[in-house]
């Protein structure tokens, strides 16, 4: 299916966590990528290092048909293009950049937390059709790491999501949902499913 709509047009397919994927998802990934040049498709994963791979012989397959290429942590410029397509030509963008490289270190996922953060604390303002940003980043609204930033979102939670988030925490990797609804279950939760909800929509879970 992918191959016949990219011989219409032009394709792009983009998968996040790679090492997490199972078998079947991993195999066509790896099929679709031996025969991705001679169509219009292009196929990015991103691949976390230092997990188990869920699929590792397919997933060795993929990594073998395409070219690697390492990311980089993004620079101060960077980071101010960043701050500029997000929420474009305004005010203040290169003191809120600045701040967001100084927690961040440049990692864009931590750059996105941060920004969700402040945009829920309502330091982020969309005003009639506008963006206004801060023009003084009080150390009252603003974390002053990301480490206190999870503090904080952990702190947040309902008892019945920050319990089954304790009793992940000692898991590595991938945990399956039928593990997850046992666990909540022995913990007591009446309502897992409402719990992962919580934790994933708050990105404590992903």
């Amino acid at each position: 299916w992918f191959r016949n709509l990219a011989a219409r047009r032009p394709v792009l397919l983009g998968v996040d966590e790679a090492q997490r994927v199972d078998d079947a998802s991993a195999a066509v990934l790896a099929t679709l990528a031996t025969g991705a040049s001679e169509h219009a498709l292009l196929i990015i994963i991103c691949h976390k290092p230092g997990e188990t791979d869920s699929a590792p012989g397919a997933l060795r397959a993929l990594h073998n048909a395409g070219a690697r290429m390492r990311l980089r942590a993004l620079s101060r410029t960077d980071v101010i293009e960043l701050v500029g397509q997000w929420f474009g030509n305004v005010e203040d963008a290169t003191r809120l950049a600045a701040w967001l490289y100084r927690l961040s270190g440049g990692n864009p996922r931590a750059c996105t937390e941060l920004v969700t953060h402040l945009i829920g604390q309502n330091v982020i303002r969309y005003i009639l059709g506008t963006w206004v940003l801060p023009r003084e980043l009080s150390s009252q609204a603003l974390p002053t790491s990301l480490d206190q930033l999870l503090e904080q979102r952990l702190h947040t939670l309902s008892p019945d999501a920050a319990k089954l988030a304790q009793a992940l925490s000692v898991h590595r990797g991938q945990v399956p949902i039928d593990q997850c609804v046992a666990l909540a279950e022995a913990e007591g939760i009446g309502h897992p499913f409402l719990a992962l909800d919580a934790l994933t929509r708050d990105n404590v879970l992903v």
